[in-house]
C-alpha cells in the first residue's frame, strides 16, 4: 500500500550512488527507528549491506519512485541519481586500448549477467577510479569476449591482439631488467632487505601524521633475500595498480618498506607481465625450479585433513555443522567442535559415525591425553563437541552421559600495575592504536567487543559504552572515561569513521591480527611483563577497580560475567587484600 502522507510527515532519507559487488545501487541512509525500517522493507529488492552499514535499493526508476512515496528525500535537488542519457539503451560492451599488454572493457552497469561472465576471465581487474575492467590483450581473451558478448561487442580495429600466452614467460623477460646475483641464505630478517635504487620514497602529511610513500611511474619488483618471494614496490597514487596486486594469491603487505610481498611463482610472473607490460621493472634472479602457483597452506591442510573422511562421515560432519548454525553458535565454536569430531572420525575410519560406542569414544580421548598431551580445557571441549553430535544430533545421549569431565584448572591471569599501564600507553604513538588499547583497559573490553564497537555505541553525555552482542549473545554497558573521551574525540577528528569505530585499511572492521600486532609492538617497546596478553588488560582493569574499593557485583556487571564466582578471582589478584594480611615472619625477632 503506497504511503499518501504529506511530504513533511514522511521520515527523511539521504540518497547517493553505491557501487557494491560490481553493480550500481541507490544508497539510502535513514534513522535507525522502527517506523523508517518498516517503510524501507516495503520496497521491492531492498537489502542491508553489513559492509557499508546502510540500506540500498536497485538502481532503477521504479525502485526510486517507490522510495519517494515513502520518504522525504532531503538531498534530491543536489543529488542526481539517474543521468540524463538513458542508461537502459546502452546495450553493448566497449573495448579500448589500455597499454601494450592490456585492454579496457566497459560493461553497462545494469547488465549484471555480463558482469558475472566477465569475472570468470583470468587475470581480470576492476579499475575503481575510471570504472572499467582491465583484461589481458591476447587472442585467447578476444575469443572469450566474442563468446560472451556475441553481437554486443564493440572494439577499436587498431587493437593488436597478441598470441596466446605461453606457460614459461620468465624466459621472455627483457635482458636488461634481470640482474643475476649470488643465492643468499634461506633465513633472513627484515633488516637484510635491500630496496632497489630506482624506488623513490617521499614523506607526506595525511590525517595529521607524516607518512612515507613511494612515488614514480613504474612497478619495481625485486627478489626477497629468502629467494622464494618477491617484493613489489608500487607508487602510492596508482590505486588501480594496488587493487590488482591485492588479487595476486599469497600476497602480503610489508608496512616497514611500504611494499607488497608476493610468492615467487610462475603464476605471479604471468599476472605481473600481463597487467603492467612496459610499466614493470624486474630485478630478479631466474629460478630453474620455479613453482607453478601458490597454494594456501591453511586450505591445503584442511583439504588433507578432510580427505581422510569417507562420504558418510562427510555427510555427518555437514549435518553437525548445520545443527550448530541453527543453534546460532559462534564461528569459533563451530570450527573447534568440527575439528574435534573430525579427529574422532579419522580415528575410526571404517566405522559408521552412529555406531561408534562409548568405550571407543573414551579410548580416543585417552589416546589424545597420552599422545598429544591435551590440556583439561581441550578435553572439556572434546566432550562438549561429542555431546552435541551424539546427544543432540543423533539422539544417543547414553554415549556421552558417562563421559567424565576433567576438573578445571584454576589458574591466575597475568596482570600489570597501573604504572606499567602508563608505560604501555606512552609506548604507542599512533592515536588510533592508542585509543584501541586505552578502551580495552578503561572499559574492560574483550578483543571482539572493541572491534565490534560502532560510532553510535559511544554515549559521551552518560559516559558509557554500549557493548553489543558480547560473549553469550548479551548486551551491556560499561565505562567511557573522561580521558578516553578526549583521545577518541581527537582520533575521530583525524580519521572520521562512519560506521565501525575502528576501520581497517579497506573500510571494513579492523582485524584481530592487526590489533594483536599493535599490542605486541607496544608491549615490547614499553618493557612490561612479556607474558601479558591483550586479555590481560581486561584482567588488569578489574583488578585495579577492586584495589580502588569497587565491590565485586559492580565489577561483575561491568565485565558481563554470568556468575559471581568468575569475578571472585580478582580477590586473589588485588593488592589491597594482600596488604591487609601480615606474614607470621614479621612477628619473629630475626
Amino acid at each position: 500500500m503506497i504511503n499518501t502522507q504529506h511530504k513533511s510527515d514522511l521520515p527523511k532519507a539521504q540518497i547517493s550512488r553505491l557501487t557494491h559487488r560490481g553493480a550500481e545501487h541507490i544508497r539510502v541512509e535513514i534513522k535507525n527507528v522502527g517506523s523508517a525500517k518498516n517503510l524501507i522493507k516495503q520496497i521491492a529488492g531492498r537489502k542491508w549491506s553489513q559492509t557499508h552499514r546502510c540500506w540500498y535499493i536497485p538502481y532503477s526508476k521504479a525502485a526510486f519512485k517507490e522510495l519517494k512515496t515513502r520518504f522525504e528525500i532531503v538531498n534530491l535537488e543536489k543529488m542526481q541519481i539517474f543521468p540524463k542519457k538513458n542508461a537502459e539503451q546502452v546495450l553493448f560492451v566497449r573495448v579500448e586500448n589500455e597499454h601494450e599488454k592490456r585492454v579496457k572493457v566497459f560493461v553497462p552497469w545494469h547488465r549484471k549477467d555480463w558482469i558475472e561472465q566477465l569475472k570468470r576471465l583470468p587475470n581480470r581487474a576492476w579499475n575503481k577510479e575510471q570504472r572499467y575492467w582491465s583484461v589481458p590483450k591476447t587472442k585467447e581473451v578476444l575469443e572469450r569476449l566474442k563468446e560472451m558478448f556475441e553481437g554486443h561487442l564493440s572494439f577499436s580495429s587498431d587493437i593488436e591482439w597478441q598470441p596466446k600466452t605461453t606457460k614459461n614467460k620468465a624466459s621472455t623477460l627483457p635482458a636488461q631488467k634481470i640482474y643475476q646475483k649470488k643465492p643468499a641464505a634461506t633465513d633472513f630478517a627484515l633488516s637484510t632487505i635491500k630496496v632497489p635504487q630506482s624506488v623513490q620514497y617521499q614523506n607526506i602529511v595525511q590525517r595529521g601524521q607524516t607518512q612515507k610513500i613511494i612515488t614514480g611511474q613504474m612497478l619495481v619488483v625485486s627478489q626477497h633475500p629468502n629467494e622464494i618471494e618477491l617484493l613489489a614496490f608500487c607508487p602510492f597514487d596508482k590505486k588501480s595498480w594496488i587493487e590488482f596486486l591485492k588479487t595476486i594469491p599469497g600476497r602480503s603487505w610489508l608496512a616497514e618498506f611500504k611494499c607488497w610481498q608476493l610468492p615467487y611463482t610462475q603464476q605471479t610472473l604471468d599476472m605481473l607481465q600481463d597487467y603492467f607490460g612496459n610499466y614493470l621493472e624486474l630485478n630478479i634472479t631466474l629460478r630453474k625450479d620455479l613453482p607453478e602457483q601458490w597454494i594456501n597452506p591453511n586450505i591445503q591442510k584442511k583439504k588433507e585433513k578432510n580427505a581422510h573422511l569417507n562420504e558418510m562421515q562427510k555427510r555427518a560432519l555437514n549435518a553437525y555443522e548445520e545443527q550448530m548454525m541453527l543453534e546460532r553458535k559462534s564461528w569459533r565454536t563451530i570450527k573447534s567442535y568440527k575439528n574435534h569430531l573430525i579427529g574422532l572420525l579419522c580415528f575410526y575410519p571404517k566405522m559408521k559415525p552412529s555406531q561408534i560406542t562409548i568405550y571407543q569414544i573414551q579410548q580416543y580421548i585417552l589416546y589424545r591425553i597420552k599422545e598429544s598431551k591435551i590440556t583439561p580445557s581441550t578435553q572439556n571441549g572434546m566432550i562438549s563437541s561429542f555431546n552435541g553430535f551424539f546427544g543432540k544430533l543423533l539422539k544417543q545421549t547414553e554415549k556421552v552421559q558417562a563421559l567424565v569431565r576433567p576438573k578445571k584448572h584454576q589458574s591466575l591471569p597475568n596482570i600489570i600495575s597501573e604504572k606499567e599501564v602508563v608505560r604501555l600507553m606512552h609506548a604507542v604513538e599512533n592515536i588510533k592504536h592508542k585509543c584501541m588499547l586505552m578502551l580495552i583497559y578503561s572499559a574492560g573490553l574483550r578483543k571482539g567487543e572493541l572491534l565490534n564497537l560502532q560510532v553510535r555505541d559511544l554515549n559521551e553525555e552518560r559516559k558509557v559504552l554500549f557493548v553489543r552482542n558480547a560473549k553469550g549473545n548479551k548486551d551491556r554497558t560499561t565505562f567511557y572515561s573522561d580521558t578516553a573521551i578526549q583521545y577518541v574525540k581527537k582520533y575521530m577528528e583525524i580519521y572520521q569513521p562512519k560506521s565501525w569505530l575502528f576501520q581497517g585499511a579497506t573500510g571494513g572492521r579492523y582485524s584481530e591480527t592487526s590489533l594483536q600486532k599493535v599490542f605486541e609492538k607496544a608491549k615490547m617497546k614499553s618493557g612490561i611483563n612479556p607474558c601479558l596478553t591483550i586479555h590481560g588488560l581486561r584482567h588488569s582493569f578489574a583488578t585495579h577497580l577492586k584495589e580502588h574499593g569497587i565491590d565485586l557485583n559492580t565489577i561483575k556487571e561491568l565485565l558481563g560475567h554470568q556468575r559471581i564466582e568468575t569475578t571472585q578471582i580478582y580477590l586473589h589478584l588485588a593488592k589491597d587484600v594482600m596488604n591487609k594480611i601480615k606474614s607470621p615472619l614479621e612477628n619473629l625477632d630475626l
